[in-house]
C-alpha cells in the first residue's frame, strides 16, 4: 500500500499558514508597543505644555494686574508712589572719603556741604549707608584720651 502525498502536504501547508499566522500577530505586537510608547511621549508633552501654559497664564494674569505697574515701577525703576515718604539718607563729611558723596563746590554763599547724590549708588547700598551712619552716631564715642 502506498500512502498518498496529499495529505502530507495539506499538513506542511497548514503549518506553514499557522507559521505566517504567528509571525504576523507577533510584528502587530511589536507594533503596537511602540504606538503604545509613542503615545506616552506624546502624553507627556502634552502634559508638559500644559503646566508650561499655566504658568504663562498665571504670569500674564500678573503682568495685566493693576498692581504689576506699581509694583515694577517700584522694584525695576526705583521710583514712588504719590503720597509714598522716601528716604534719602545724607551722610556726614567723613562719608566723602568713601565716594557717593558730591560737593557743592559750585555755590560761594553755599557751606562746604555734602550733599547725597541718590543715583550714584544703588538703593540697597544706600541703606546700608543710612543705617551705619546714624547708629555710628548714636554711640557714645570709645575714644580714648591722649595721655
Amino acid at each position: 500500500m502506498r500512502t498518498s502525498r496529499k495529505p502530507r502536504f495539506v499538513l506542511v501547508f497548514l503549518l506553514a499558514l499557522c507559521a505566517l499566522f504567528v509571525y504576523g500577530y507577533t510584528a502587530r505586537l511589536d507594533e503596537l508597543a511602540g504606538l503604545q510608547a509613542e503615545i506616552a511621549d506624546v502624553q507627556a508633552r502634552i502634559d508638559h505644555a500644559r503646566q508650561e501654559q499655566k504658568k504663562l497664564e498665571s504670569r500674564l494674569a500678573d503682568v495685566t494686574s493693576d498692581d504689576y505697574l506699581d509694583r515694577a515701577a517700584r522694584e525695576i525703576f526705583d521710583y514712588g508712589k504719590e503720597g509714598d515718604r522716601l528716604v534719602v539718607p545724607i551722610a556726614p563729611e567723613e562719608g566723602a572719603a568713601r565716594g557717593g558723596m558730591a560737593t557743592l563746590s559750585g555755590s560761594a554763599d553755599a557751606p562746604a556741604a555734602l550733599l547725597f547724590d541718590p543715583h550714584d549708588l544703588p538703593v540697597w547700598q544706600q541703606w546700608v549707608a543710612f543705617f551705619a551712619d546714624s547708629h555710628s552716631a548714636s554711640r557714645p564715642s570709645s575714644a580714648r584720651p591722649a595721655r
